[in-house]
């Protein structure tokens, strides 16, 4: 394993041991809410357009020609933009497995799990063959409902659940690794031993 960097050493206690060190794969990346999420983007995006040119033909007033352009602005983002910003985020992320915690270091931002709460964490295969590995539960709690705006419109169908548990936060996680299996069984082994030596 190649000598951490410093940036990363900075946040270890005195007596903490890095056991491995990385970082997600770079580049345009694929998730598994894309699924749902390109197709919304793209529909956004193409009535957007249509609105548009509607209201520039018609002479509309100004606020919704602004309008237009915002929603146009929201839809480029949606289709095109969060591709590069993940991908920039991911540029800025650093993983460390130490004899203590887990870290993740985005650009100024540090979050730990300590090993000997760590109860649930499982490996994920991502679309282009990577595996992420999630910590903590990335499901739905069972007693979740649906959204407002699917108790407003009174449906609750499956669709509607799926795109509820597309805006929920993630659970923290190791995304996109090359060799997620071996950095999962170096993560338990550190767990075991840190509850071992508790």
């Amino acid at each position: 394993m190649q000598e951490p960097p410093d940036g990363l050493k900075a946040l270890l206690d005195p007596d903490e041991q890095v056991v491995w060190w990385g970082a997600p794969l770079q580049g345009l990346r694929f998730r598994k809410q894309d699924v749902f999420l390109i197709p919304f983007s793209l529909a956004w995006a193409g009535f957007a357009i249509f609105w548009l040119v509607n209201v520039i033909q018609i002479g509309a007033p100004f606020v919704f020609v602004l309008a237009g352009f915002i929603a146009l602005g929201a839809g480029l983002y949606l289709v095109v933009g969060r591709f590069f910003r993940d991908a920039q985020r991911r540029q800025n992320t650093a993983y460390a497995v130490t004899s203590k915690r887990l870290l993740i270091s985005r650009k100024g931002r540090l979050s730990s799990i300590d090993l000997t709460g760590l109860d649930q964490i499982h490996l994920e295969q991502n679309r282009d063959g990577t595996e992420s590995i999630i910590f903590g539960n990335d499901e739905p709690a069972p007693y979740a409902a649906p959204t407002r705006h699917v108790s407003v419109l009174g449906m609750g169908s499956r669709r509607h659940r799926r795109l509820s548990r597309i805006s929920r936060p993630r659970a923290l996680a190791f995304e996109f690794l090359e060799d997620g299996a071996s950095v999962l069984a170096m993560i338990r082994q550190a767990r075991d031993a840190a509850c071992t030596s508790r």
